[in-house]
């Protein structure tokens, strides 16, 4: 039998079809048609190119894939329980709604164990799963309006004809009344509904509770917009203690009730069935096995097979919430969440889970997105990122600070000076010194316009000094096996590792507002920057060759390559020559006419293993117009000072290292246009 869908509900001909075997394809055809009609409308709706809604794979069920971010299913689940065809598409939305968050949260970091314990905790205990059902669905519901404004009418519609038809909700327990209450005013705020005194104080009491905005508190937790965790605090700290107590009142009276009409010789196990729930289910009932979806795809049927959630099993007592589980069970069955089970949720849950670890989260997915376009490992990228953080809490000492900042404060300078305040004339404007268009200022007068814009005045704009010059940073880094060693506050080479860190960052950041302001800069400036390491003869070289670049790629390349400090030997005499050797005949005569500052910083923890090649190196260096200094890391440097005089400091303790270059850093550019 062959089958061809081509995106219609018209019937497929194809003969010796038995009449079902028809049904079902003009059911595939339609429902082929409905994603064709509106797959565009989705995936707008969705705002997130990984989230997608698709076909069902199996007629008239509901199935999610979270690995994959699609959502399958068939509005005529909907339709097959007395929907309209618009009424099913509003109720596929909210589906669809439903899911989209979950896959949102889950994408968070921490989202799952945030969705375990939150579910697992309303899985408990019935009435706390309808508390927690019926105001989500408050802020799901504004959400389909505040993304697809046109589904309004369908959706209040949809309300007063199948899922909230009724307006008084008096016979109804109090802890139903007051959620149902809050769920249909603050939907349909012009149709008040009927409930209790009791608990209609306590919505107008929560009503009077605002925001400096002046939103009520319920206004706030249904905000679409606001996150799942924030929602949950509210709906835990100001509803659920108010649902608890009337829900305890109620349990109080239900059990009153039934004693009494033991006491009188009648029944009082079915009680709550001559209540009104104040709720129609929509449709006819349905026969056993009658338009229910296939095994796992659909809410299983309440009371068959394992008990529910706080449902007592057969010989045992009754739990509270038994005792109003029949109003429980109506609200689930007629609900549009109904078509998806709670336990395949769980299920699709446990398999991402399983064969990821966890759902990736919304910051994982850009951290990937960012490392591949850097040219980096994700690993590589945030570790990075960690250790940046703890070089960016670095505190001056003495100094209500970072070092970083103070840093920052220099580039600011350097900035400012080069810029001087110039009168610049500014029109039209709607008040001024002189009128330059009075034609118009007629014009606007006569029309009413009480503030024309025909005056022009002067502002004070920034101009360029003439100012010119561009700036070398070499760093050259200690690889000796000796920079392993703890000194008792740290270990050496982490603390060089944050030095030269901050050093690259704080000149990234220099160059990034350079480019901002280059525009307005006559004679521009320039900054490049170099790292050198040295050890042994196999470890000099250089990590990051001399340029205005300071890319992702190029830091955390950096970063890698200090972690290892295997030298046998302090060769710096070796890094020094090399440098010396790179520069380029060019710079050299912009270094000795003063257009080019070129600083080198020295990072040591002991003595030159050539005392005499690396003198010599300084000396040459110095004498051509660069600018050498030397940080000693720790006591053990005391050596190294005496040979890098006079421009050497001493960090006493590895700690101190980050500190130092810091100082040293600010002293050097803070002097660029002195």
């Amino acid at each position: 039998m062959s089958r061809k869908l081509e995106g219609s509900p018209t019937p497929v001909q194809v003969t010796g079809l038995s009449t079902g075997e028809e049904d079902v394809l003009t059911a595939e055809a339609k429902l082929a048609d409905f994603f064709v009609r509106n797959q565009d409308f989705f995936t707008l709706y969705a705002e997130d190119a990984s989230i997608k809604a698709k076909p069902s794979r199996a007629l008239g069920t509901f199935a999610i894939d979270l690995e994959e971010g699609v959502l399958y299913g068939d509005p005529s689940y909907y339709e097959k329980k007395g929907l309209t065809e618009a009424h099913a598409f509003n109720s596929f939305l909210h589906e669809f709604e439903h899911f989209r968050r979950l896959i949102t949260l889950l994408r968070e970091r921490g989202g799952l164990e945030k969705w375990r314990k939150h579910r697992d905790r309303v899985k408990a205990k019935p009435h706390l799963h309808v508390f927690d059902n019926v105001l989500e669905d408050i802020s799901v519901d504004r959400a389909i309006l505040s993304r697809a404004p046109n589904q309004q009418e369908t959706q209040f519609d949809l309300y007063r004809s199948h899922l909230w038809p009724k307006t008084d909700f008096t016979e109804l327990p109090k802890h139903l009344q007051f959620i149902y209450a809050l769920f249909r005013e603050q939907m349909m705020p012009k149709e008040p509904v009927k409930v209790s005194d009791e608990v209609r104080s306590e919505i107008e009491r929560l009503r009077k509770m605002k925001n400096a905005s002046g939103q009520n508190v319920i206004e706030v937790m249904s905000n679409p917009d606001l996150p799942q965790a924030k929602r949950l605090a509210l709906q835990e700290s100001f509803f659920e203690p108010v649902y608890e107590r009337f829900f305890e009142q109620d349990v109080k009276e239900k059990k009153e009730q039934e004693e009494k009409k033991k006491a009188e010789g009648g029944g009082g196990e079915d009680g709550e069935k001559d209540q009104s729930p104040g709720q129609s289910q929509p449709g006819k009932p349905e026969k056993p096995g009658e338009g229910k979806p296939d095994k796992g795809e659909g809410k299983p049927e309440p009371g068959q097979g394992t008990p529910q959630p706080g449902e007592s099993k057969p010989g045992e007592s009754g739990t509270p919430d038994d005792l109003f589980k029949e109003l429980y069970n109506e609200y689930f069955e007629k609900s549009p969440d109904a078509a998806l089970a709670d336990q395949q949720i769980e299920d699709a849950v446990n398999k991402v889970t399983k064969a990821k670890g966890k759902p990736k989260s919304a910051e994982d997915l850009v951290a990937e997105a960012y490392a591949k376009e850097a040219g980096v490992s994700v690993e590589d990228l945030q570790a990075y990122q960690r250790f940046w953080e703890t070089v960016e809490e670095l505190r001056a000492p003495e100094a209500d600070t970072t070092v970083v900042e103070e840093i920052r404060a220099v580039f600011r300078k350097i900035l400012t000076e080069r810029l001087e305040p110039v009168s610049r004339p500014k029109q039209p404007v709607e008040e001024g010194e002189y009128l330059v268009r009075p034609a118009e200022a007629v014009a606007d007068v006569r029309a009413g316009r009480t503030e024309p814009r025909v005056w022009m005045t002067y502002e004070t704009r920034e101009r360029p000094k003439e100012l010119f010059g561009a700036f070398d940073v070499t760093v050259v880094c200690d690889r000796s096996l000796s920079m392993n060693k703890y000194d008792g506050v740290s270990v050496k080479n982490a603390e060089q590792q944050k030095a030269v860190m901050l050093v690259l960052e704080a000149l990234r950041e220099f160059c990034d507002n350079l480019d901002e302001k280059r525009a307005d800069l006559m004679n521009d400036l320039h900054v490049r920057s170099e790292v050198w390491g040295f050890g042994g003869p196999p470890e000099v070289g250089c990590i990051k060759a001399l340029s205005e670049e300071l890319t992702d790629k190029q830091r955390v390349a950096v970063f890698k390559e200090l972690n290892n400090t295997p030298g046998k030997s302090t060769r710096d005499d070796l890094a020094l020559n090399g440098l010396a050797d790179s520069v380029s005949e060019e710079d050299w005569e912009r270094v000795r006419k003063g257009e080019l500052r070129k600083v080198v910083i020295v990072l040591t923890d002991g003595d030159s293993s050539n005392k005499a090649g690396a003198k010599k190196a300084i000396k040459d260096l110095r004498e051509k117009g660069v600018i050498v200094v030397a940080i000693g890391i720790t006591n053990a440097a005391e050596n190294a000072l005496k040979l890098y005089a006079p421009d050497a400091h001493l960090a006493k303790t590895a700690a101190e290292t980050g500190v130092a270059v810091g100082k040293v850093l600010e002293t050097f550019i803070g002097s660029l246009n002195g």
